[in-house]
C-alpha cells in the first residue's frame, strides 16, 4: 500500500469521525469508552503506521442490561502465525480475564462482534518488526436479544434448545461471520452440546474458520476450546463447567463449508465426576476436551406430547434433509474436500434408501496417500439433492473419513465424462491454493 493511499484513507476517516462530532482520539495506552455509540483507532493511525513493541488497549461500557456491537471499517496489521507478530484481541467483558472473542492479523478485516453483556475490552499488542497503519473501528450500543432458530448468535435460557450456523441449509456460511450465544439455565449444574452435522474449513490450529467454545461460569477462567473439519473429528459432545456456556462462531474472508446444527441440553441433576475422556486426532483444540456420556433416556409418546430435543450417541449423528437443496458447484466445492474421484456404483437401489453400499474407485484425482482403495462405502445422506438415479460411473466430491464417504446435501455428484473431468479437475485442484493466497493477500481493507 503506497503512503498516498494511506494518507487518503486516514483523511477520510478523520472526516467521517468530525461529521459525527468526535474529536480525533489521544494516542494513549488505556483507553475507557462509554455512551450510546462511538469510534476509535489504534495508535499513529492518522500517520500511517503503529508504533513498535507497543501495547494498547480499550474498554468499551454502554448502559447495564444492553449490548456491544463492534465493527471494524478498517483493519491493516503484520500477518504472522497464530498472530504472534502484531495482533487485535477482542475479549467478551471489561478485561482480558473474560473469555476470547476472536484474535485478528494481517489484511483480513474481522466481522462485526457481539458482546453479551453491556462491556467488551480491546487489546493491541505490537512487536520490534514490521508495522503497518493498523484499524479503525465504531461501536454501537443494542438491545440484548433471545437467540431465535435463525439468529447469529443471542441468549439461550431454555433447558434445551438447538443454535446453528449461519446460512445453514440454505448454502454455506458467509464470509466475514462473527456469532455469539450465551447460553444460560439457572439452576442447571452444566450444559452440555451435540452436534448433528458440522462442516467448517479445516486449518491448522484453527485459524481462520471455527467455533470456539468456552466452558466456564467463571470470568477469570480462560479455558477455551477452538473447533473445525467434519463432525467425525469432534468429541461426542461438549460440556461446560457450570451453568453458562459462550460459544462464538468466527469465517474469514475465504473457505467455505456447510457449517454447523447443534443440540444444548442444561443438567440440573447433581454433577457426577467426569469418566469418558476423547482426544481428537484431526481437530485442533486449545485445550483439552474432557466429555462426559449422556444416559439413555426414552421419552413415552403421548397424543399431546411435544418432540423433545434427541441426542445421538453414534459416531454418525442423524442428519434432518433440507426442504430446498442448494446447487453445487464443482469448482466451489473442490477446494474444501479431502477426497475427489470416479467411482462406479453398480446398483442404486440401496444408496437411493440412504443406506451405505460398497463403489469401486475407477480413478482418484485428490485423496490422502492413507485413503487410496479399491473399492469405498458410499452413502447419500439426502439422496434427492443428488443427480444419481441409475447405475453408472460418477464424479464425487466430499469427504472421505476411514474409507467411507458420506455424501451431505453440499457435497457433489455427476455423471463422470472421461474426456472432459481428467483434463479440468487437476486444473481445479491446482487453483486452490492460488487461490486462497490471493483472497487472503486481497483482505477487506477498503473503509
Amino acid at each position: 500500500m503506497n503512503r498516498t493511499r494511506i494518507k487518503l484513507i486516514s483523511i477520510i476517516v478523520g472526516l467521517e469521525m468530525m461529521a459525527n462530532g468526535q474529536e480525533l482520539p489521544t494516542q494513549e495506552c488505556r483507553h475507557s469508552l462509554t455512551g450510546e455509540t462511538g469510534s476509535f483507532t489504534s495508535t499513529n493511525f492518522q500517520s500511517g503506521a503503529y508504533p513498535p513493541n507497543h501495547h494498547c488497549s480499550w474498554k468499551i461500557s454502554v448502559q447495564p442490561g444492553r449490548i456491544v456491537r463492534l465493527v471494524f471499517r478498517y483493519f491493516q496489521f503484520e500477518r504472522g502465525s497464530h498472530c504472534q507478530n502484531d495482533k487485535v484481541s477482542v475479549y467478551n467483558g471489561p478485561s482480558e480475564d473474560y473469555p476470547l472473542l476472536g484474535k485478528f492479523c494481517g489484511a483480513f478485516r474481522p466481522g462485526a462482534l457481539v458482546s453479551t453483556s453491556n462491556q467488551i475490552y480491546v487489546t493491541m499488542d505490537t512487536d520490534s518488526s514490521t508495522q503497518k497503519q493498523g484499524f479503525y473501528a465504531y461501536y454501537e450500543e443494542e438491545n440484548s436479544f433471545l437467540a431465535t432458530e435463525d439468529s447469529c448468535g443471542g441468549l439461550l435460557n431454555s433447558s434445551t434448545g438447538t443454535f446453528h450456523s449461519p446460512r445453514y441449509q440454505l448454502s454455506e456460511y458467509p464470509p466475514s461471520a462473527s456469532c455469539s450465544w450465551h447460553i444460560k439455565v439457572p439452576g442447571s449444574t452444566n450444559i452440555r452440546v451435540s452436534f448433528k452435522d458440522f462442516d467448517v474449513e479445516k486449518s491448522r490450529g484453527c485459524k481462520y474458520d471455527a467455533i470456539i467454545f468456552n466452558k466456564d461460569s467463571d470470568p477469570n477462567s480462560r479455558g477455551v476450546e477452538r473447533y473445525c473439519g467434519q463432525i467425525e473429528s469432534l468429541p461426542q459432545e461438549i460440556s461446560s463447567r457450570g451453568d453458562e456456556l459462550f460459544i462464538t462462531f468466527v469465517s474469514d474472508s475465504s473457505g467455505f463449508g456447510r457449517g454447523f446444527v447443534a443440540n444444548y441440553i442444561a443438567d440440573t441433576s447433581p454433577r457426577k465426576a467426569d469418566t469418558n475422556e476423547r482426544s481428537s486426532t484431526t481437530t485442533t483444540t486449545v485445550a483439552t476436551s474432557t466429555t462426559t456420556s449422556l444416559p439413555t433416556t426414552t421419552t413415552p409418546t403421548t397424543p399431546n406430547s411435544t418432540q423433545a430435543t434427541t441426542f445421538i450417541q453414534s459416531s454418525r449423528p442423524a442428519f434432518e434433509c433440507p426442504k430446498k437443496c442448494t446447487k453445487v458447484k464443482a469448482k466451489t466445492r473442490i477446494c474444501s474436500t479431502n477426497y475427489v474421484a470416479a467411482v462406479r456404483i453398480p446398483r442404486t437401489d440401496a444408496i437411493l434408501r440412504g443406506e451405505q453400499s460398497a463403489v469401486e474407485v475407477i480413478e482418484t484425482f485428490k485423496v490422502d496417500s492413507s485413503s487410496r482403495h479399491a473399492s469405498i462405502s458410499f452413502q447419500l445422506l439426502c439422496p434427492s439433492c443428488h443427480k444419481l438415479r441409475r447405475p453408472g460411473t460418477y464424479l464425487v466430491i466430499g469427504n472421505l473419513e476411514d474409507n467411507v464417504l458420506v455424501m451431505h446435501p453440499g457435497d457433489f455428484v455427476t455423471k463422470y465424462k472421461s474426456k472432459k473431468h481428467p483434463k479440468i479437475i487437476p486444473k481445479w485442484t491446482k487453483k486452490c491454493g492460488r487461490r486462497r493466497r490471493r483472497r487472503r493477500r486481497r483482505g477487506h481493507n477498503r473503509i
